[in-house]
């Protein structure tokens, strides 16, 4: 089971700040009883993580746009 303290023994990362920012507003919506929270927070999580900004940064290295 993933707990706060296995959370803040890992390695920190320049993703910390953000990642804090979505495990904050997941554990204060915790529960999915309401359509709005839940929609809010698979837009959010979903759209942060599609992006994929460290991804393109390699691609660009290599002479690909």
């Amino acid at each position: 089971m993933i707990d706060e303290k296995l959370i803040n023994n890992t390695e920190k990362t320049d993703w910390d700040f953000s990642n804090g920012i979505l495990y904050k507003m997941c554990a204060d919506n915790f529960e999915h009883t309401q359509r709005n929270k839940i929609v809010g927070k698979i837009l959010v999580i979903g759209r942060t993580y599609a992006v994929a900004i460290e991804r393109r940064k390699e691609k660009r290295e290599e002479g690909r746009k």
